[in-house]
């Protein structure tokens, strides 16, 4: 009678130890598949690091503040007047070139004006 107990108990702890052996290797089948879809998932994001992004936050502030000293020396030049954007064309057709030459002009008729 002992004997078919430990018969039993061994044979409970066999089917336990292979019931666990499956359960690891599922376990880890699982988590390398998820593992493999977050890293397709977070390629396709096109993500960057930390110090990439404020690096390039920082350089978009000080586009953002020489923009504005720009705008600011336009307005001063035009007597107050907003110009619209270069690139865009009013009625005559002015074009980038011809404004960039009348700037030209204007600021070597300033240098021997004054």
């Amino acid at each position: 009678m002992i004997k078919t107990a430990l018969n039993i108990v061994s044979g409970a702890v066999q089917r336990l130890g292979d019931a666990v052996g499956l359960f690891e290797s599922t376990r880890q089948e699982i988590g390398k598949t998820a593992k493999t879809g977050v890293n397709t998932v977070l390629k396709g994001l096109e993500l960057v690091n930390r110090d990439e992004f404020e690096s390039q936050t920082e350089l978009l502030t000080q586009i953002c503040d020489r923009l504005q000293i720009i705008q600011q020396r336009l307005d001063a030049l035009d007597g107050g007047e907003s110009m619209p954007p270069l690139g865009v064309n009013d009625d005559s057709e002015t074009t980038d070139d011809e404004v960039a030459e009348e700037d030209e002009e204007s600021d070597t008729s300033e240098k021997t004006d004054g």
